[in-house]
């Protein structure tokens, strides 16, 4: 299950620039979950946390803030010194989450934020049972992730079984989050704004991962009926995109 830079994308950099320019710098999510977790974690402390895929901490200071000891693990090297810089009393760790020498009940509060769709989707469940062994009694283990199944529909022809996967498993992921006796969930959404079609375009092909799609006899025609169904106002389309937040306490 281990995945690698490579894995990602062959160049860092392009990596980094593609998730600032499509994702970061395009949505409301961020602040939204910042929020979010001010709200919720409150006047609360704790002695030991850890955010798994850090990237370049843009929601991870309400948990820094609040702990004795934090740690920030991401597997990318070219986010190690901007997190150094936002964060200089953490422990920044460069590593992969299944490298790294995780103790079991040790941390008090765990962020496990957008990771898991790097992974092969039957992980998801059995991931998210050893993350919660490493929560130490009375802690608190926060998951994020989004409901992108809007996008695997339209273009269920087009990418094959990687639809059907991934809806699948979605519903089975919420089951499982929601097996826990002790959480609790907070709905939200987020909009990614494109100011052109091209912004549009780039977008699908990261999301899917797949640089040809775009070539593909059937994708003007998706592109089309994903575009109609989107928000359009001062020259720029919306994208919305339901996400949750999971709480879940040890």
């Amino acid at each position: 299950m281990k995945i690698t830079s490579s894995q990602l994308l062959a160049s860092e950099e392009k990596f980094k620039d593609e998730m600032s320019s499509l994702y970061y710098d395009t949505t409301d999510e961020k602040a939204i979950i910042t929020q979010h977790l001010e709200e919720h974690l409150g006047k609360q402390h704790f002695a030991n946390g850890i955010d798994l895929g850090a990237g370049p901490g843009l929601i991870s200071m309400p948990l820094y803030q609040r702990c004795q000891n934090y740690t920030l693990l991401e597997l990318l090297p070219i986010y190690k010194e901007t997190l150094h810089t936002k964060f200089p009393n953490a422990n920044i760790a460069i590593d992969n989450i299944e490298d790294f020498p995780l103790e079991k009940n040790h941390y008090d509060l765990m962020l496990y934020s957008h990771v898991q769709y790097y992974y092969p989707e039957s992980t998801w469940i059995p991931t998210l049972n050893k993350l919660y062994d490493l929560v130490a009694p009375e802690g608190l283990l926060i998951v994020i992730f989004g409901d992108t199944r809007l996008i695997f529909d339209l273009f269920e022809n087009e990418t094959k079984d990687i639809c059907h996967v991934y809806c699948l498993q979605y519903e089975k992921y919420k089951q499982g989050l929601e097996a826990f006796n002790n959480f609790d969930v907070i709905p939200y959404r987020t909009y990614h704004t494109f100011s052109n079609i091209d912004e549009i375009k780039k977008y699908l092909q990261n999301f899917f991962r797949m640089e040809g799609i775009t070539e593909l006899p059937t994708f003007e025609e998706k592109l089309k009926i994903l575009i109609d169904k989107l928000d359009y106002q001062n020259q720029q389309w919306t994208l919305p995109i339901d996400q949750y937040i999971y709480f879940i306490k040890k």
